[in-house]
């Protein structure tokens, strides 16, 4: 064999066998951190469930059994000290504790957090926003609680949704969320986080409940 072909050839060979032992880019490549609500709530005792199994967002309450799970993201201000500047409102979510649901036709919620606030110091403001799930495996909906220029906010929202399946029961829950970013006598970042859940029961349209039930004009035009 001439000299020349033999020796592209054990090159060829030692390249391949590289290749076969060596690590791919993909594989050493540390996996991004995720900044979805979803992902940040796992680090912070929120639990959610799959989507149509229950509450998807569960009672949010401490492992001491009674503050809200607000998390804090780190801080040189004594321990403590950030989430003490969140709300415990509580969240909720009306009308309850069992909201009647006539199929194929709109049901109306309001979602709210008394005092319509989740935090009490006017910090620096990173993200917020609340998340709705219905509990019947549709997708979850993002709703802005502030606006653009972050001047104006409100917890006090109206939504309405269609389900479809009579005689299903369903757990619709909402999430609050807003981080908070504080530069003062030290500086901290934090979150606050409040959860509501309600419960809702699918009728036929032409059951007695759903043909008494009274129009929602909140749901007129969405």
């Amino acid at each position: 064999m001439p000299r020349l072909l033999l020796a592209v050839l054990l090159v060829s060979s030692s390249l391949v066998a590289q290749q076969a032992t060596s690590p791919t880019k993909q594989q050493t490549t540390s996996p991004t951190k995720s900044t979805t609500p979803t992902a940040r709530l796992k680090s912070t005792g929120i639990k959610p469930r799959s989507s149509g199994g229950g509450a998807y967002y569960p009672p949010c309450v401490s492992p001491d059994g009674i503050t809200p799970c607000h998390s804090d993201l780190g801080h040189t201000t004594p321990p403590g000290s950030c989430t003490n500047r969140c709300t415990n409102g509580p969240a909720r979510l009306t009308p309850g504790p069992t909201v009647l649901a006539c199929a194929g036709k709109d049901t109306w919620v309001n979602l709210r957090v008394d005092g319509d606030a989740l935090s009490n110091h006017g910090d620096a403001v990173i993200y917020s926003g609340v998340n709705i799930d219905w509990g019947d495996g549709k997708a979850i909906q993002n709703i802005p609680v502030m606006t653009p220029d972050e001047q104006h906010w409100t917890t006090n929202i109206n939504k309405c949704h269609q389900y479809i399946q009579a005689g299903e029961e369903y757990d619709p829950s909402v999430l609050y969320f807003i981080q908070h970013k504080y530069d003062g006598a030290g500086s901290c970042s934090y979150e606050c986080h409040l959860t509501a859940q309600t419960h809702v029961v699918v009728k036929l349209a032409n059951d007695p409940a759903c043909r008494a039930a009274i129009a929602t004009p909140q749901c007129a035009g969405k």
